[in-house]
């Protein structure tokens, strides 16, 4: 018998408008923790976020 395994990430990045220096220190830790706290509350697992001063990152595994 064969079997197969998937497994399926996505890799998001967003910026600011031009790449300008806007999430500030105060604002990254708003960032993230609202995205973390959105996140749990629609199951959704993330697996690596990064937010920058001007992007962020975030690696979500879709579940099967």
């Amino acid at each position: 018998m064969l079997h197969s395994y998937t497994k399926i990430y996505v890799h998001v990045v967003w910026a600011t408008k031009d790449r300008r220096r806007l999430l500030n220190a105060n604002v990254r830790s708003t960032v993230q923790k609202h995205l973390l706290e959105y996140a749990k509350s629609n199951n959704i697992v993330i697996e690596a976020l990064n937010v920058q001063s001007e992007h962020v990152h975030v690696l979500i595994n879709v579940p099967d």
